[in-house]
């Protein structure tokens, strides 16, 4: 038991110590002439991704020894915060993501105009424009007018300072978000395994203590809907709330919204009273009415700028890819296929197929709902949720990029629960697949 101990504090030091080598990729991109305003050196990108390698080696190895039972989880705990206040000054590394969200905020926080109608790129005169332009910023906003709103008001509170404190101001909100989501997930599932997989896995860490993706506010959402539609109290409240924070996830990044008529349908199905179904049938449609018309208010009520960011992200399908491996599996799959078949290959056909698989199979998941009805549990939803996740980043996005998973990691430490960890490997898996991308994003 003692040594079990002693190996655990030994592998979180030095995954720490691999978290303050990332001190030196500034140093080593001077040196490499990478001047960019995040790295673009391939040397660079195999040295980081070889280092959340180990990390995630040591991950596996302290996973075997939290389940040993031995390890006390204040120790967990602490070195999760220990991590994320290591990672917190850290210079976003792999991603230019935390740049545009600031970019895009300030088309409304400093310069007063609808970032759903205009782009950043517009403002050439913005005190930042030189500083963090970049492609995306010549697009209007991807995302759910619930970030807008908060990055918004990140960039007013940091608009009187220069763009590394209005950097530390974003990275501050997502690393406080990150350790909230672990109290959640400690509190929901109350468990010593699940809270050690989220708080040291390696992509979770790197995507939103250093790169500060806006994944960590959609899962914060998520997990509370998690947690109220867990809680042991039944009663239609909860299942009200679960479906309203699941709501402001999708709010966030429209992602989770092909989970929205899964937890409908599941939770009306547990619900056994007609009388309760109807009311939460109500009161579920009246909460979306009202939520939607106060967060797109702001923004102007026109139906364009709430249906126009979703399309885009479902219905882009003819950008062709960098490179093939970036693809999800099985569109890769499809154009290998259709390589044998035919001399010139289309990459919005199979994009197109490959979309289809993902509508048959949600289509497929729905009916099999309804057929299995009178044996439904509230733990279905995380199941099915877990499985339209997975078929959704393997079938629909042009490319896959790291952070995208990281919403799947948690579906799955919530799947391996309910599955009394029989599953366990599954989470190992996606966090090694989402860092080998990291490879073939140079």
């Amino acid at each position: 038991m003692y040594n079990a101990k002693i190996k655990f504090i030994i592998i979180s030091i030095l995954i720490e110590i691999i978290y303050l080598s990332f001190f030196l990729i500034e140093p080593l991109r001077k040196y490499y002439g990478d001047l960019g305003i995040v790295s673009r050196n391939n040397k660079l990108f195999y040295i980081i991704t070889c280092l959340l390698l180990i990390n995630l080696f040591l991950y596996f190895l302290g996973y075997k020894l939290v389940k040993k039972n031995v390890i006390n989880i204040k120790i967990i705990i602490y070195f999760f915060i220990l991590f994320n206040f290591t990672l917190l000054f850290l210079w976003p590394i792999t991603s230019n993501d935390i740049f545009s969200y600031l970019g895009r905020a300030r088309v409304l926080s400093e310069h007063g105009k609808n970032p759903y109608l205009v782009s950043y790129n517009t403002f050439t005169n913005d005190d930042f424009y030189n500083l963090i332009k970049n492609k995306w910023l010549s697009q209007l906003t991807p995302y759910g007018p619930i970030f807008t709103i908060i990055s918004a008001g990140l960039a007013y509170i940091g608009k009187f300072f220069n763009l590394i404190i209005n950097l530390f101001i974003f990275k501050i909100f997502f690393i406080a978000i990150n350790i909230l989501n672990l109290y959640i997930i400690h509190k929901t599932l109350k468990n010593k395994l699940s809270t050690y997989l989220y708080a040291f896995n390696p992509l979770i860490l790197f995507e939103f203590a250093v790169n500060g993706h806006n994944d960590v506010l959609t899962v914060f959402f998520l997990l509370l809907s998690f947690y109220f539609l867990l809680n042991n109290n039944e009663k239609i409240k909860n299942y009200l709330f679960s479906f309203v924070f699941l709501l402001l996830s999708a709010l966030i990044k429209y992602m989770t919204i092909i989970l929205l008529p899964l937890y409908f349908i599941i939770i009306i199905f547990i619900i056994k009273k007609r009388k309760s179904k109807i009311l939460f049938s109500l009161l579920s449609l009246l909460s979306t009415i009202i939520i939607l018309f106060i967060f797109y208010l702001p923004f102007s009520l026109k139906t364009n700028i709430f249906y126009t960011p979703i399309l885009n992200l479902f219905s882009n399908i003819n950008n062709e890819p960098s490179y093939i491996i970036m693809l999800p599996p099985i569109i890769t799959a499809i154009i290998f296929s259709l390589s044998i078949i035919v001399k010139n290959i289309s990459y919005s056909i199979s994009f197109l197929y490959s979309r289809i698989i993902f509508i048959i199979f949600y289509l497929f998941s729905l009916v099999r709902l309804l057929f299995n009805r009178n044996n439904i549990i509230k733990e279905d939803i995380i199941k099915y949720s877990f499985y339209i996740m997975l078929i959704f980043l393997l079938t629909f996005f042009n490319w896959v990029l790291p952070w995208y998973y990281t919403l799947l990691i948690v579906l799955a430490i919530y799947f391996s629960k309910i599955k009394n960890f029989k599953y366990d490997n599954i989470i190992f898996i996606i966090s090694f697949i989402s860092i080998i991308y990291y490879f073939v994003l140079r």
